[in-house]
Order: structure tokens, then sequence, then C-alpha cells
């Protein structure tokens, strides 16, 4: 009886700290494209603005690999059923609704690098 109370107080830990590190992965992605887009590309010169490009378009592909964002959940059951005792384990992963991962802002940055690349009159990618 006392290893199932050691295996559920570790499970309950487990379940309210896998969140917490999934939530900054997430963060992490968004600062990624919040510091790319907070970039003054017009003061760029054309090499900067090149490059800027790459890593816009690299962003954008990471932003859509990763979906719509993850939810992670862990669920703990326990009983008895006639007489013998049970108790299970789930874990799930979900996609919920919104969370973009900021996708259509970067690609709209890069659309205006793109024009902006072309009144510079450099070539487009």
């Amino acid at each position: 009886m006392k290893t199932l109370k050691t295996a559920s107080m570790l499970i309950l830990i487990l379940a309210v700290l896998a969140p917490l590190g999934l939530s900054g992965c997430a963060n992490h992605a968004r600062g990624e494209a919040g510091a790319l887009l907070s970039q003054d590309y017009r003061k760029m010169d054309n090499d900067e603005l090149l490059l800027y490009y790459y890593r816009l378009t690299e962003e954008i592909d990471r932003a859509e690999r990763s979906g719509p964002g993850s939810g992670f959940s862990i669920g703990i059951g326990g009983g008895s059923w006639g007489s013998g005792g049970g108790g299970g384990v789930g874990v799930s992963t979900t996609a919920p609704a919104g969370g973009d991962g900021g996708a259509p802002e970067l690609r709209n940055r890069r659309a205006e690098v793109r024009a902006e690349m072309q009144r510079r009159g450099m070539k487009a990618p």
C-alpha cells in the first residue's frame, strides 16, 4: 500500500511539473517570433535584409511545424471493482484552438520585407 501512495505522489508531481516545462518551450518560440517582428527591416543594409528574410522563413516553418499549440494532460484514477483493486494513469496530448505560433504575423512581415527588397532592386528569393 505504501508503494502505491509513493507512486501516486510521484505521478501527481509529474502531472504538475510537465505542463510548466512544455509552456516554457511555447514561450521560447513566441519570444523568437516577437524578437524578429520587433526589428526594423527598413534600417538594415541589403545583406542584413536578405538574412532577415531567411530567418523569417525559418521561423514561419518552425511555427507551422509546431502546429497550433499543444496541450498536455495526465489523468490519475484509482478504485476497486469487486474484490480486486484497480488504478490507472492516462497521458494525453491535444491541440487547443487558437495559438498559431505567430505564423500569420511572420508571413505578413516576410511579404513586407520582400516588397522592400524589390524596392531596393534586390532579387527576392
